[in-house]
């Protein structure tokens, strides 16, 4: 690698760093957080506040069964997308892996992640010094992509929401 000047845009240089050179396809892996997971959850919920991440999925709209994703800190960052708009990901699963890797799970972890990648440019590289995990849920309705320095909690619990 070789070294890279970085720039405050707007202040003039400020330091030197190892620019990384991408070239690796992003490695998806199947996370089993917990036993017994179904195969395609839904998306019900994100609750995003100062002292908790939360995603809440369902196997269907008949079941009462819920899962909790739980990061009791913030997490670095996240976001969710319609299946429809990230059809290149799943156009990608099924050429690197096969149909039943990404249509029979929801829970991935990425290696060479180019959510990372990105957040690493808009951090001008500070993101690089810091632990991080990008989970996936691909779920039956979006993407949510988290990026983490830890794991999260994860548990059943039943529907307690009246209009879930």
């Amino acid at each position: 690698m070789k070294p890279t000047n970085v720039y405050d845009i707007g202040h003039g240089q400020v330091g030197t760093t190892l620019k990384k050179q991408r070239t690796m396809d992003e490695i998806w892996t199947k996370w089993e957080p917990i036993p017994d997971l179904k195969e395609k959850y839904y998306v019900e919920y994100i609750q995003d506040d100062p002292e908790i991440f939360k995603v809440r999925l369902y196997e269907s709209y008949a079941s009462q069964k819920r899962l909790d994703i739980v990061f009791e800190n913030l997490v670095k960052s996240y976001r969710r997308t319609d299946e429809t708009l990230r059809y290149r990901v799943v156009c990608y699963l099924e050429k690197r892996y096969d149909t039943n890797f990404y249509a029979k799970g929801t829970f991935f972890k990425i290696t060479n992640s180019k959510y990372l990648e990105w957040l690493s440019q808009e951090s001008c590289s500070i993101s690089d010094h810091i632990p991080l995990i990008h989970f996936v849920l691909l779920a039956a309705d979006s993407l949510v992509d988290i990026v983490a320095g830890y794991e999260p909690i994860v548990s059943s619990c039943k529907k307690n929401r009246p209009y879930a």
